[in-house]
């Protein structure tokens, strides 16, 4: 009876378990910067008709969430973990307006963006993320704790055409607010340009040094303003 009961625990306890629990080690949090993506994402791909210029730009003078991604130490990570967690969008209207202002898409349909980062990144992120409204939420309470403006005016830092920063001046800013170390992305050279900033977390979700990804571009980097125009005159 006794090993019946144990077998029959086991069996309960599989099926409690979400279908979508993989192994990671820890999560991205990724934030873009329009100033940087939205001058350089046209130019970085190969073909004239799959290059993309931004649509859309944040309303104010903010980093845009990318996405909350799980990741291991290895520089693999998991993807689209749960084909039966179709996002579906019915997250509430305060929650939606949130997100169009805090995780837009710069090329095309909001929607589409959050479907894909659900899909591809939430759906792994089981058994600490319970479902769809749960991954948005707990990523935007990262985003507002965890606020890289606040953490760059503080040490001097804002969006300039002229000044050229170290990538030295910007980790040590973040860390001194966060307690962690980030990853900058840059694109271009003699200066890059920044396009978005990268925290790790533990996956109880506490701030942690990164030491996976590259900063190298990003030696001496430019914070180029936001231009809400389809053009740049940045050279």
């Amino acid at each position: 009876m006794a090993v019946r009961l144990g077998v029959i625990a086991i069996i309960v306890a599989a099926i409690l378990v979400p279908s979508y629990a993989v192994d990671f080690d820890f999560f991205y949090l990724t934030r873009q910067w329009a100033g940087g993506v939205c001058k350089h994402s046209h130019k970085q791909l190969d073909t004239e008709e799959n290059r993309r210029t931004c649509t859309r730009y944040p309303d104010d003078d903010i980093f845009t969430i990318h996405g909350l991604w799980p990741n291991r130490e290895d520089g693999t990570w998991p993807s689209y973990c749960d084909d039966s967690a179709k996002f579906d969008g019915d997250l509430g209207k305060d929650l939606l307006e949130e997100l169009s202002s805090e995780w837009p898409s710069y090329y095309g349909s909001n929607y589409g963006f959050w479907k894909h980062e659900w899909e591809k990144h939430g759906t792994c992120a089981g058994p600490l993320i319970a479902d769809e409204r749960d991954y948005f939420d707990k990523t935007l309470e990262l985003k507002e704790k965890y606020d890289l403006m606040d953490a760059l005016t503080a040490a001097g830092i804002t969006p300039s055409t002229e000044e050229i920063y170290s990538r030295q001046g910007f980790e040590d800013a973040i860390k001194a607010a966060t307690g962690a170390k980030p990853v900058l992305l840059c694109s271009g050279k003699n200066p890059a340009t920044l396009t978005e900033i990268w925290m790790c977390f533990s996956k109880d979700l506490k701030p942690i040094n990164c030491t996976a990804g590259t900063s190298s571009r990003c030696r001496d980097l430019r914070f180029l303003p936001i231009s809400r125009t389809h053009s740049t005159t940045y050279s």
